[in-house]
């Protein structure tokens, strides 16, 4: 299985100093520098601070109408206690930002939360060392923007839907782009031990991509950022065998279609033919 994206980005050490915007990162309210992070094998781990809010921001900024962002995310110890963390997308203009993020309580509680001209949250569970796709995006009409959590299986773990109703936000995401942003934040204050018992956030990839066209994803997907177009090449080798086998059977269709026409016609023509043999030879014993 692999995400079928009209744009994703992998993470890894050679273009991550490209792909992170510190300028846009800067935009975020409250936010106070990046998190800490390394790259291991084509995965970025974040390290979750909660006594401040972090921000990582994501080149290249892109339409948000019709389209939604996404990260692929895990936590491969254990679940955070007492932090949120999730998606804002920060327009190129700086204005009307929106934004989704996963709260984790101290008591266990799990939030889905989206934040646009309102604010909804829905309850979730999520388990560690299992990868999740954390969607966000605005309809082609911009009327609602749609936040959702996605598993492996394709199925939908929470969803939050918000009708948009604030002109200034509607008018932003018509004219603005908008960069994916990863943020953590404390959601409450903790104990010392707490703290030390925060675990890591490991991020696959993110990108952008019509709002109907999500497939499934996989962990073991693997590509490059060169140019922010990607496929998964397995599936570009099944487009082109696809395509290469429904051209041999069209051309094959074609073939049988012109042989069986010019048998009739040679038929046709041959007792026509021999009509007008039997004609002239009743007309000369005539």
């Amino acid at each position: 299985m692999a995400l079928l994206s009209s744009s994703f980005a992998v993470f890894n050490s050679v273009n991550l100093n490209s792909t992170i915007n510190n300028a846009v990162s800067d935009r975020i309210q409250s936010s106070t520098g990046q998190p800490v992070f390394t790259t291991t094998d084509d995965k970025l781990l974040v390290q979750i601070d909660p006594t401040t809010t972090k921000s990582l921001c994501f080149n290249p900024p892109t339409s948000l109408v019709g389209f939604s962002s996404f990260v692929l995310f895990s936590f491969p110890d254990v679940l955070p206690s007492g932090v949120i963390t999730g998606i804002t997308l920060v327009p190129t203009d700086g204005t009307s930002s929106i934004s989704t993020s996963v709260s984790f309580t101290s008591s266990g509680r799990q939030q889905l939360i989206l934040q646009s001209d309102t604010t909804t949250g829905s309850d979730l569970s999520l388990t560690s060392h299992t990868e999740y796709l954390l969607m966000l995006g605005a309809d082609a009409d911009v009327s609602f923007i749609l936040a959702q959590v996605v598993n492996t299986k394709q199925q939908v773990v929470s969803e939050v839907l918000n009708y948009l109703n604030d002109g200034v936000m509607i008018e932003s995401i018509l004219t603005n782009k908008y960069s994916i942003c990863v943020v953590t934040s404390g959601s409450q204050r903790r104990s010392v031990e707490a703290v030390n018992n925060n675990s890591t956030m490991q991020l696959s990839f993110y990108g952008f991509q019509k709002m109907n066209s999500l497939k499934t994803f996989n962990s073991t997907l693997k590509g490059t950022t060169t140019n922010g177009n990607n496929l998964n090449v397995g599936a570009v080798a099944g487009i082109v065998i696809g395509s290469v086998v429904f051209f041999l059977l069209v051309l094959f269709c074609l073939v049988l279609v012109i042989i069986v026409i010019l048998y009739t016609v040679r038929t046709r023509k041959n007792a026509s033919e021999e009509t007008k043999k039997t004609e002239a030879m009743m007309d000369t014993m005539l």
